[in-house]
């Protein structure tokens, strides 16, 4: 049976990114024996993996060489006798404990100039694999051989157990449906929305009828109490009051989570949540959720994305202009659509979708629906037309009491909920109405 270490990344985004690689690597190697190196704020992560067998200390902060400490800790694994080492930090102090290890094969990228440290070593081409998983899963194959694809989404397993031990904790109710924020981000500033608008959508949410949960570290409880104290009883700060392995299972419980370029947007993407993903500074081409239930929010200023730790230029135009109203639709769309559309329909065939006006309906004069165009979805369950699976980044085509069709997301307030109970009490389509088919 093969051994492989893996020497994961400093990163719990990056951790979830490499999860392609490990699979990877069971798919080409059956029987083989996955452990992981990990510092202890990405272990909980790698924990909840099913291709990794173990997770071992690395009892480094970042930045620290502790040459004698990664000495003894390589020479320690030596009685392990592992048959390869996967080096998925580029920094070179990262490839020292498999070195010590004596481990007859090192794999990872040239990084800082580490020949010797690594003897199958792989060349960067960042134009050639932009999105960072692609990256990592190129490390199972040989050196330049593109990776399988296309990559597997990331997958956590959820403790229910620990699930209800945090709600009795943390005095949690889930009487309303749970909507997740992470308002956090270790990288910098530069990738956080504002908390002010944070609070406003949550506001807004919460007058609506949901509960917001605001999930980080201890580092975020600051922002955390600043937006909780904003929402007006909206939100509930859970920042440092978690540790990495209850947010993993509490998040698991929102219908939908809207989060910053952050490692918890991973998280959500591999709970299978439904993720509004909010990126300013960084890019979605790099290091988008590896899940098809996300939607992507940003501004597209000329000057975003430019990785860096804090807006260069001073006005942050990137977040300040990704105003609440713009988050708002693209939330219920997460949440109404892609999530429940993806739950298997009670009666027998497909399910046909169709998007009409609500302007000139009636009874339709308190429609909680969001956007100017005030998009209705209407749902038959016994049709024949085939509808999944649906790509997060489609457009919707609406026939408005026919008027030409237009192609863009559009806010939906329908629960799609797929009970008989629940599919009985559909409204039925209005009378006059023109209706148009999806299809993709």
């Amino acid at each position: 049976m093969p051994k492989i270490l893996i020497v994961a990344p400093n990163w719990i985004g990056d951790a979830l990114l490499a999860q392609p690689l490990f699979a990877r690597l069971r798919k080409k190697l059956p029987g083989v024996l996955i452990d992981a190196l990990a510092p202890g704020w990405t272990a909980p992560v790698l924990r909840r993996m099913p291709e990794i067998n173990e997770v071992l200390a690395a009892p480094f902060a970042h930045g620290e060489l502790k040459l004698a400490a990664r000495w003894r800790l390589g020479r320690s694994l030596r009685s392990r006798r592992y048959d390869e080492a996967i080096v998925l930090p580029n920094t070179f102090k990262s490839a020292l404990v498999p070195f010590f290890a004596k481990i007859p094969l090192r794999a990872g990228f040239i990084g800082e100039s580490r020949y010797g440290l690594l003897n199958v070593v792989h060349k960067l081409d960042a134009k050639r694999s932009p999105l960072m998983a692609e990256r990592y899963a190129q490390l199972a194959e040989k050196p330049g051989t593109k990776p399988a694809l296309p990559l597997p989404e990331t997958r956590l397993a959820i403790d229910e157990a620990n699930i209800a031990i945090a709600l009795r904790r943390l005095g949690l109710s889930r009487d309303k449906p749970v909507v997740a924020f992470c308002p956090g981000a270790e990288y910098g500033p530069s990738k956080r929305w504002p908390a002010r608008h944070f609070a406003a959508l949550a506001r807004k949410l919460s007058a609506l009828g949901y509960t917001v949960w605001l999930f980080g570290s201890e580092k975020d409880r600051a922002i955390g109490e600043e937006i909780a104290v904003a929402s007006e009883g909206g939100a509930t700060n859970l920042c440092g009051r978690t540790d990495l392995a209850s947010a993993i299972d509490l998040i698991s419980l929102a219908e939908v989570v809207v989060s910053n370029d952050s490692g918890l947007m991973h998280v959500a993407a591999g709970v299978g949540r439904p993720v509004v993903a909010l990126y300013g500074s960084s890019s979605p081409e790099h290091t988008p959720p590896l899940a098809r239930r996300y939607r992507i929010v940003r501004t597209g200023i000329e000057c975003s994305p430019c990785f860096a730790r804090e807006c260069p230029l001073g006005h942050f135009k990137c977040m300040i202009d990704l105003t609440p109203d713009r988050v708002l639709p693209t939330t219920y769309l997460a949440r109404s659509f892609f999530f429940d559309l993806y739950k298997k329909p009670a009666q027998d065939g497909p399910l046909m979708v169709y998007i009409v006006s609500a302007r000139g309906v009636p009874g339709r004069r308190n429609s909680p629906l969001l956007d100017q165009e005030r998009a209705v979805l209407w749902i038959n369950y016994r049709s024949t037309s085939n509808l999944s699976p649906l790509s997060p980044l489609s457009g919707f085509s609406a026939m408005p009491r026919g008027r030409p069709s237009i192609t863009r997301p559009l806010p939906l307030r329908v629960n799609l909920n797929t009970s008989s109970k629940a599919s009985a009490a559909l409204p039925r389509c209005p009378d006059g109405a023109t209706l148009r088919p999806y299809r993709r």
